[in-house]
């Protein structure tokens, strides 16, 4: 009865989900790892993700907190000119998140790169200011579309990008991400004391 139903129905063998789902190779070499080693770590790395988590937490809570403090207050101004209020401050809650947001969303925390596959990986913070990791071959790596954006200097597979090339260690690398040489920053004269 039992090698019946097996025969008749082979999916009713109970093998676990991952099974189910693993790839399997046939006679083939295991996948390359790649051997990816840090080269940029941008300096604002602290400033930007803490302004960015707060920025979300205060657009969260105006646009949570306004809406019940118009509802359940007890103000006597009138009920226009409370939502009005209310929408007023939702509106630059959400707007001045937005604008972080879109002023920052290419900015790149860290990059690794494997040398031996010319693979770039950065990680960038999304919407929610959580760390986001994309990885691009330096083939892909193009001059950035003509935008007024102020923090744009390298494009790869349609996502723009901004890093600071002076704390590159690996100037060359950094060259080729930028598409044009790095000019050594003048060097500042010693001021002279005043007496």
């Amino acid at each position: 009865m039992m090698l019946l139903r097996l025969r008749v129905a082979p999916s009713a063998l109970r093998l676990p989900k991952a099974a189910l789902h693993a790839p399997t190779r046939f006679f083939s070499a295991a996948p390359e790892e790649k051997k990816f080693e840090l080269v940029y770590e941008a300096p604002l790395i602290k400033p930007v993700t803490t302004m960015k988590a707060v920025s979300i937490t205060s657009c969260v809570l105006t646009s949570v907190g306004m809406p019940a403090g118009c509802y359940y207050g007890n103000v006597t101004a009138s009920l226009v000119g409370q939502w009005a209020m209310c929408g007023t401050v939702m509106f630059f809650g959400i707007g001045t998140t937005s604008l972080f947001h879109f002023l920052f969303k290419p900015y790149v925390l860290r990059m690794w790169v494997d040398r031996s596959s010319e693979t770039v990986a950065v990680e960038t913070l999304n919407l929610l200011a959580r760390k986001k990791r994309t990885e691009f071959l330096l083939s892909d790596v193009a001059s950035p579309d003509v935008s007024n954006h102020p923090m744009i200097n390298f494009k790869a597979k349609d996502q723009h990008y901004f890093i600071h090339p002076e704390v590159f260690a690996d100037r060359a690398l950094a060259e080729r991400l930028l598409g044009k040489k790095i000019e050594d920053a003048p060097v500042d004269p010693p001021q002279a004391a005043s007496t």
